[in-house]
């Protein structure tokens, strides 16, 4: 009875979902399209923004906060600032 490649070998089978996750991690719409959409006022855009740099956001603030409750303070406040001066977001800079 024959087991498995990713049986016989953990370092294969956690390479291999690494790989896949970065797969479904990685973008179809740059970050520059979707912020321009985000300008005329997308919703949607803005969402899919929200969803690819919530983790990351909360991590950081985390890091300098500290406290949990805090750090999903700073990050709503920090997307709702995203929000508000969509308008004056200059690509590039």
């Amino acid at each position: 009875m024959s087991q498995s490649p990713q049986l016989l070998r953990p370092d294969v089978a956690r390479s291999t979902l690494r790989v896949e996750r970065r797969a479904r991690e990685r973008p179809t719409v740059d970050d520059d399209a979707l912020m321009a959409q985000v300008q005329a006022g997308s919703r949607d855009a803005f969402g899919q923004l929200y969803d690819r740099y919530r983790d990351r956001a909360y991590r950081v603030s985390r890091s300098v906060c500290r406290d949990d409750g805090r750090a999903d303070d700073a990050v709503q406040e920090a997307f709702i600032s995203v929000w508000r001066s969509r308008v004056t977001y200059r690509q590039g800079l």
